[in-house]
């Protein structure tokens, strides 16, 4: 009987953490295998800004490579829309057939929003639910009949290595080398590291206003000259602020949808693989309501800051 690990998550990026926690898990379970599966758009982070699938598939792949142990499945980037993990188990089931073992791993942290997944029970039916331990979350909050895991798991997350690209700090170990060098060449976060200096820069002339030291000046005004530069490079990597976004000729799906779709969105740099994120959203939410042949095509126009989907419906 196969057994198979299912680790799924934003990955945004895939950090040392993970891979260690995919090393130790198998370990432990004997298992044969672990999938990484990465999210499309995680239901669980509503609101908020998810680089590409793209980068973030291209990245996991850079940091299994070599591992015998591991694959990379992209089943929830195809389906595109919200990732739901009922749906992604039922797709390992139907193709392991029920003589595979299917073990989901999550962190205990996630513990605390469970009772919001989408159909618990038939995920439990599906699956062996393991929870690996977290610092602050411990054996007690597990519930019964699941797996629990005293890992020594490696305290780094997503966030901190974001920040730490934001505030060009080093990276240290918590990222594989592939993935550091992929961030670098690409610039993935680069975007992102603009708008978190803009928000530093301001605070720092607040700051320096209080100085009238000549070095407070200097600092102030080398500040103002790395925004500007940063600035530029943006514009120039095509990417612009989104302001608002509006969907014009929409009749099928609901502005609630609608309002979903942009709000990780709003208020953030995005590029053109963003926008095509969005358009594909569209589809996918058409696609859920059984409407999706009714659309005759998607384009799309940008005019200051504010983004406008133009949707064609057919027969319209």
């Amino acid at each position: 009987m196969i057994r198979i690990g299912i680790l799924g998550g934003t990955f945004d990026p895939v950090h040392n953490g993970h891979i260690y926690l995919a090393e130790k898990v198998c370990k432990k379970l004997s298992l044969d295998k672990v999938i990484f599966i990465p999210a499309y758009l995680p239901p669980h982070k509503k609101g908020q800004k998810v680089t590409s699938a793209r980068h973030r598939f291209n990245m996991l792949k850079l940091a299994i490579k070599g591992r015998k142990n591991f694959r990379l499945s992209d089943m929830e980037i195809k389906r595109k829309g919200r990732s739901y993990s009922v749906e992604t188990l039922r797709r390992l089931r139907r193709k392991y057939g029920c003589k595979a073992e299917l073990f989901f791993i999550t962190g205990a942290d996630s513990l605390k929003d469970l009772d919001k997944w989408k159909d618990l029970r038939e995920i439990l039916a599906l699956c062996k639910f393991v929870v690996v331990k977290r610092p602050g979350f411990g054996a007690s909050k597990v519930p019964e009949g699941f797996i629990f895991l005293d890992i020594n798991a490696k305290d780094i997350s997503a966030t901190e290595i974001r920040g730490n690209i934001n505030l060009n700090e080093p990276l240290g170990g918590l990222l594989p080398g592939p993935v550091k060098r992929y961030i670098q060449r690409y610039a993935v976060y680069a975007a992102l590291s603009a708008v978190f200096f803009m928000v530093f820069l301001a605070s720092q002339i607040a700051y320096s206003a209080q100085d009238d030291s000549a070095g407070a000046v200097m600092r102030s005004q080398e500040m103002l000259d790395n925004e500007k530069m940063l600035r530029e490079k943006v514009d120039k990597n095509d990417k612009m602020l989104l302001r608002k976004a509006v969907i014009k000729g929409i009749t099928l799906i609901d502005r609630r949808k609608t309002m979903e779709i942009f709000a990780p969105f709003k208020g953030h740099w995005i590029s053109k693989d963003d926008i095509h994120l969005i358009i594909d959203s569209i589809f996918a939410a058409y696609k859920e309501k059984g409407y999706f042949e009714k659309i005759e095509r998607i384009d799309y126009k940008i005019s200051k800051n504010t983004l406008t989907i133009i949707v064609k419906e057919a027969g319209r």
